[in-house]
């Protein structure tokens, strides 16, 4: 109980945030109309949804995403296609169960559920990882990239399940060093110099337990703050989200047998 309410504490640190996808500025043909709606059941009999987006060469491997505290929103669909059109197999995942929001508060509450349902919200991505691993479109190669809420999710589940790289967006958690070594995985992480709800504190000490823990990190900071990435917020930075997503998929591809 202590780890989770660590880990609630830290949400509550980065409540007021609005992240969502960064689009790449160009797209190719595969667009919206590409995005397929995906369901399968956890282990427990719940059904789960995603937005499901193919590269034109398959196996691919695969990246899951994983939506900020407003839930899955259009943009994070089309970041499934975006990535798709990297040559990877595009999932975003839904924690909210269809529920989206554009006021704060009722993020605040959506994002409170899912921290304290820490076990359901565990074994949907856990769920969505293992799929990708084992549909027949995938290569098994698996990267995660989370946004705030997201990020943290994306790195509580790479410790959980092999994975193969995890890209957190303006997110962390507060994590032992010992917990941080079950790990999987290279991390590459992007955040931001002007970022009035994640202080460099908390980032510094992740840094500083992923060295003692041994595990790969590649942080990168912008002259930006908070959502940074997300074209519908005030923070949107054009040339920090360009700067960080072909970051990103350069990470990707180095790491998750990326072949075209």
């Amino acid at each position: 109980m202590r780890a989770i309410a660590r880990r609630v504490a830290l949400m509550k640190l980065s409540a007021i945030s609005f992240s969502a996808a960064v689009l790449p500025l160009q797209r190719l043909a595969r667009a919206e109309s590409d995005l397929e709606p995906v369901s399968i059941k956890t282990p427990s009999g719940r059904k789960i949804t995603a937005v499901l987006s193919l590269p034109a060469v398959l196996p691919a491997p695969a990246v899951m995403i994983i939506h900020g505290s407003l839930g899955l929103s259009g943009w994070y669909e089309s970041l499934a296609a975006a990535f798709a059109k990297e040559g990877f197999v595009g999932l975003a995942a839904d924690l909210y169960g269809g529920q989206f929001t554009t006021d704060p508060d009722q993020a605040n509450v959506l994002r409170q559920k899912a921290y304290e349902d820490f076990k359901g919200t565990t074994e949907l991505l856990l769920s969505w990882i293992d799929w990708l691993k084992h549909d027949r479109r995938s290569n098994g190669k698996v990267g995660i990239v989370g946004y705030s809420f997201g990020a943290q999710w994306a790195l509580e589940i790479s410790m959980c399940v092999p994975v193969d790289a995890t890209v957190p967006y303006y997110g962390v958690i507060d994590a032992s060093t010992e917990r941080l070594g079950a790990l999987h995985g290279p991390v590459l992480g992007h955040f931001a110099e002007r970022d009035a709800s994640l202080p460099s504190a908390p980032v510094k000490r992740f840094e500083d337990r992923m060295r003692q823990a041994g595990k790969s990190l590649d942080l990168r900071w912008y002259a930006a703050g908070h959502s940074f990435a997300n074209p519908e917020q005030p923070n949107y930075d054009k040339q920090a989200a360009e700067v960080a997503w072909a970051r990103t998929i350069a990470f990707l591809r180095a790491n998750l047998q990326y072949s075209r």
